[in-house]
């Protein structure tokens, strides 16, 4: 945000220098940004450091900061990067303030090549020396991107796993799966199905061997044998349904697909 207002607030050919989080240069979320700054201003230093020797004492050793500087409306050029990572190489605080200005520590990148080897999110590589890059040229223009969709490439795609953040628009309120009929069962499974009030033993032994409780030993619903299934079967108007993977059972003489867990009141 800080960096996108002072670019705004500055008149043409003017310059912006900002200490800012590592994600300028790397997170998919600043690829915006990072065009901006390399293809319609002059994105002139890129100097990032990890906080090993605590210059913020208060930031955890393993966050990394950059220091950039931009000219806006600038011609795009070749953007000078130097990276001081890890515990054998990040800069003491006294070291910054000659170490930042050195033109002769920086590794000159041009805007092909930052291209080159992140098309699509433009991100630039943690490269530290000549011999670095040169192998990097190498190995991407012999091989192919994870990420390349042309005729030639893989055609990958990155994903994660469910989590509450992400796909929270998957993750209805507990009390929206109440209102359908789930409930925890007593192991914390939850099951849809005819949850009745239960005043019995609570003891499995000492109950039928049909009958789930709830997780608060009120409710009760039965449960009917299941067995995995991969096959075709029929609904009961005979129309196929292709059972990809979930459970089928036999009640009442007709044939039930239920993806999940499902108790029969």
């Amino acid at each position: 945000m800080f960096l996108e207002a002072g670019h705004t607030l500055l008149r043409k050919g003017g310059r912006l220098a900002m200490l800012v989080p590592s994600s300028i240069y790397s997170d998919k979320g600043a690829g915006a940004l990072r065009r901006l700054f390399l293809k319609k201003s002059r994105w002139s230093h890129l100097y990032a450091f990890q906080n090993e020797r605590f210059i913020f004492v208060a930031v955890d050793h393993r966050f990394k900061v950059a220091a950039i500087q931009v000219e806006k409306g600038g011609k795009p050029d070749l953007l000078r990067t130097r990276f001081r990572l890890g515990p054998g190489d990040s800069p003491e605080p006294h070291e910054l303030e000659t170490d930042i200005p050195n033109e002769n520590g920086y590794l000159l990148v041009s805007v092909s090549e930052i291209e080159e080897f992140s098309p699509h999110s433009g991100a630039i590589l943690e490269i530290r020396t000549p011999r670095d890059l040169e192998i990097v040229k190498k190995l991407y223009a012999n091989g192919i991107l994870l990420g390349d969709r042309s005729p030639d490439g893989w055609n990958i795609r990155y994903t994660t796993e469910f989590h509450m953040t992400g796909d929270s628009e998957l993750f209805p309120p507990r009390l929206k799966w109440e209102e359908k009929g789930y409930r925890p069962d007593e192991y914390g499974h939850w099951l849809l199905g005819n949850w009745q009030p239960y005043a019995g033993p609570k003891n499995i032994l000492q109950r039928p061997t049909d009958l789930i409780l709830s997780a608060t030993a009120r409710r009760q619903c039965r449960w009917r044998m299941w067995r995995t299934s991969r096959c075709l079967v029929s609904r009961s108007d005979g129309s196929p349904v292709r059972l990809l993977c979930g459970r089928l059972s036999k009640d009442r003489g007709e044939a039930r697909v239920q993806v999940g867990a499902h108790c029969m009141g």
